[in-house]
């Protein structure tokens, strides 16, 4: 139990400054069947010397002039977040990493490593992810040369893509994304040591499917991005077949209320001293008797009732005999 916590915290990795805190190993264990509370794994965590690193105290804050409602996603694949995370091979070489986070179920979209990484460059992943997920509506990013360029200003008009940039000197405008990165150097570039290219790109994709799939989130109840984006186009799913239900109920209910206003006429058998009736009111001086008979749906309600010596009036919904003094057969 002891080392299988330890395992999970990452402290191979940094010594005894762990990568996950004793919140998130629970979560963990408990996904792979052990039975145990937190104050357990509280325990273990604190003989093992594990402790997450400590942030500095937040320097004073300063006025900020108020900025307007940003778009806010209530759906997957509404709004991304972009953004690049730097690092280096073994021989010493710089590469970096474009990191694109879908704000609603925080699933890493992608992850493309390279060098000298440019506008095109993004506009191609792009591009790659648009046939396997669709454009979002809105794309959030920095004000970086990559994104401010006529590549990326090209594309967004012709996909209809909104690009909201970050305020200079503002990161938590694009705070997704700039959480994201923060794991994503914890848990993989800070972990290996590439030798090339090739070995980075790899192992960086095998990272971002088990974060995807394996890792859970506080801020989803402790269900993995995967997990959550499965429910909600279930979810989804499941309120269009109901909807479509309702719609084909509706259409339903109208054709057979035309159906039976279609097919529903009234043969009059008029007795001496006829009047005009309005419906089934019968009068002193005429009685009628209603007789319910079918007609083809290819016949035409005014034609049925002409044929059968009757006059229809839409108007005043009014049956009176073509020749009141006429008997019908």
């Amino acid at each position: 139990m002891s080392n299988r916590s330890g395992k999970i915290a990452g402290d191979k990795s940094r010594g005894k400054e762990s990568l996950r805190g004793y919140r998130k190993i629970l979560v963990l264990l408990n996904r792979e069947g052990w039975d145990v509370g937190k104050y357990l794994v509280y325990r273990l965590y604190s003989e093992e010397g594990l402790s997450l690193k400590r942030s500095k105290p937040a320097s004073k804050r300063k006025a900020a002039s108020p900025r307007g409602e940003r778009f806010k996603a209530t759906a997957p694949n509404q709004a991304w977040g972009m953004d690049f995370v730097a690092d280096q091979l073994q021989s010493g070489t710089r590469f970096r990493s474009l990191t694109i986070v879908d704000v609603f179920t925080r699933e890493a979209v992608a992850i493309e490593p390279g060098q000298s990484l440019k506008g095109e460059d993004v506009v191609r992943t792009l591009n790659r992810l648009k046939l396997d997920r669709g454009v979002p509506k809105v794309l959030f990013c920095d004000n970086g040369s990559e994104f401010t360029g006529q590549a990326m200003d090209l594309w967004a008009y012709r996909n209809q893509v909104k690009i909201d940039f970050s305020r200079p000197g503002k990161p938590t405008d694009n705070a997704f994304v700039e959480s994201f990165n923060g794991t994503f150097r914890a848990e993989c570039l800070d972990t290996h040591w590439f030798t090339d290219l090739k070995e980075a790109k790899s192992l960086i994709e095998a990272w971002r499917k088990e974060y995807n799939e394996s890792r859970p989130h506080a801020s989803l109840a402790d269900r993995t991005p995967s997990e959550f984006a499965s429910q909600c186009a279930a979810s989804r799913a499941l309120a269009e077949t109901q909807t479509g239900c309702g719609r084909t109920s509706d259409l339903v209910q109208e054709n057979q209320a035309i159906h039976v206003c279609a097919t529903l006429t009234i043969s009059l058998v008029q007795i001496p001293g006829q009047a005009s009736v309005e419906g089934d009111q019968v009068t002193n001086h005429v009685r009628y008797r209603a007789e319910e008979q079918p007609i083809p749906h290819n016949c035409n309600t005014r034609q049925a009732l002409k044929k059968r010596n009757c006059k229809y009036s839409p108007s005043s919904m009014k049956l009176t005999p073509d020749s009141p003094g006429k008997q019908a057969q």
